[in-house]
């Protein structure tokens, strides 16, 4: 978390990508998605345009299957439920954030996630979600449409406001795993990352960090 995946004009030397390309000698090191900044987890980066190629082809099939977890508030009523719809920008304020439609539009695109409650506690939830498709902030906006925003998510929960203080230091989403086969005969491979310490803002029976 905190480390940005690629450069920005603000952020051209400290970036994961260039920071890895330098310690791997490869220059043609490149990510072949994204996390959020403040998102932790497993990502995949390909070693040159061949292969980043293959799995651009391989996410934007669906044939890479994603799992992340997400400390929520309130807890959901459901233990397990499904978010589908078309995903959109608006600008709210100053800042521009992604909604869930009601119907297709031209600047919106299909979504599709799957969630189940891992462990309740008092006031939030640990939830297992699994994406069907990879659009912009789409867990963050599933689960704001469902009642139960992220913790410390400061865009779409109700830490979002102008001067609000937030419930946690970060986002609390991680990107648990990745199962996927890195070449057309290849055996299909799971990377698993473990949960780091400041994904635990509240106890909940059965989970501790790194144990997921």
């Amino acid at each position: 978390a905190w480390l940005p995946v690629q450069g920005t004009r603000a952020s051209q030397l400290h970036s994961l990508e260039r920071l890895l390309a330098e310690r791997l000698r490869c220059p043609e090191l490149r990510a072949a998605h994204r996390l959020d900044r403040q998102t932790s987890g497993v990502l995949l980066l390909a070693r040159d345009a061949q292969r980043a190629a293959f799995l651009g082809r391989a996410l934007s099939d669906r044939r890479v299957a994603k799992t992340y977890l997400a400390w929520v508030s309130p807890p959901p009523e459901s233990s397990d439920w499904t978010v589908r719809g078309p995903i959109g920008p608006t600008k709210t304020g100053k800042r521009y954030r992604f909604e869930l439609r009601t119907a297709p539009a031209p600047d919106a695109r299909d979504s599709e996630t799957h969630f189940r409650v891992v462990s309740r506690a008092a006031e939030r939830a640990l939830v297992e979600c699994r994406p069907i498709t990879g659009r912009t902030h789409q867990l963050r906006v599933h689960l704001a449409a469902s009642g139960s925003a992220i913790v410390g998510d400061d865009l779409y929960g109700p830490d979002w406001r102008e001067g609000a203080a937030s419930s946690a230091e970060r986002i609390q989403l991680h990107a648990a795993a990745l199962r996927m086969r890195l070449a057309p005969r290849s055996p299909e491979l799971e990377i698993r990352a473990s949960t780091p310490a400041d994904f635990l803002v509240v106890g909940a029976p059965g989970f501790e960090p790194g144990t997921f």
